[in-house]
């Protein structure tokens, strides 16, 4: 681990070197041309200045591009890894927030009465207006599962495979699990950290947020991480999330 930080490291400075390398042959090919300028006021015959500034000019900011275009990447990466590293302490360092009262008729009386329309593939639909994006679709989902990363995966691919109106739709995945300990609550916070860092490095897609929601105790789970690190579905679909399920909250 420390090698391979101490190899990006010294990838990073090599692409910086490179890119001031770069700039400094763009300011020296603009000098050929100030030069130029200069020796023409002075009376120096054209016929040898003008190939010797043109030479200079293009071949000086050729080599910076050139510097430059192969810096571009790799400075780009280190930049994403290290707001990955950012985003994932943060992530991290966020509580899971709590549901009360989340038995399963409840919810499914709480989505009717925030205007959630049922669907035949079985989700809990709601359109909701936004200046961002236009419309977005809400899906609600209800399921019953042994684990949260299988129930992630099977009904990713069905929703996936879901016709679907619009172009920005959230997921709200609601999971019911048997009881919920400690062990459930970090593959929670895991699945959900892959998810928000997931919509940092590809960018915005059909968003999902997953909630667990304890069986025994009618108690249930999510992520809110801070609202200045979420992405702008997924902060949305928080907002929707404590509106209809938490008390004394409204749309």
């Amino acid at each position: 681990m420390e090698k391979d930080t101490k190899e990006e490291e010294l990838h990073r400075k090599k692409a910086i070197l490179m890119a001031v390398s770069g700039i400094g042959f763009g300011v020296l090919g603009l000098a050929f041309l100030f030069a130029g300028a200069i020796m023409q006021d002075k009376g120096i015959p054209g016929m040898i200045t003008v190939p010797v500034i043109l030479s200079g000019f293009l071949g000086c900011n050729m080599i910076g591009l050139v510097l430059l275009v192969k810096a571009a990447p790799e400075l780009m990466l280190s930049d994403m890894m290290k707001n990955l590293a950012i985003l994932n302490k943060v992530y991290e360092e966020s509580e899971l927030n709590k549901l009360s009262e989340m038995e399963k008729e409840r919810v499914v009386h709480k989505l009717l009465q925030n205007k959630f329309r049922r669907t035949q593939e079985g989700y809990f639909v709601k359109k909701k207006f936004s200046l961002y994006k236009d419309f977005i679709y809400y899906y609600a989902c209800l399921t019953d599962d042994i684990g949260i990363e299988n129930a992630i995966r099977r009904e990713s691919v069905r929703f996936n495979q879901t016709k679907k109106k619009g172009n920005a739709f959230c997921l709200i995945l609601l999971i019911w699990l048997d009881k919920i300990g400690e062990t459930e609550k970090k593959e929670l916070k895991e699945e959900c950290k892959k998810i928000l860092l997931s919509e940092y490095v590809f960018g915005p897609g059909a968003e999902l947020i997953v909630a667990a929601i304890d069986e025994s105790t009618h108690t249930g789970y999510y992520l809110r991480a801070p609202k200045r690190r979420v992405p702008f579905l997924y902060g949305r679909g928080c907002r929707l999330i404590e509106a209809v399920f938490e008390e004394n909250r409204s749309l």
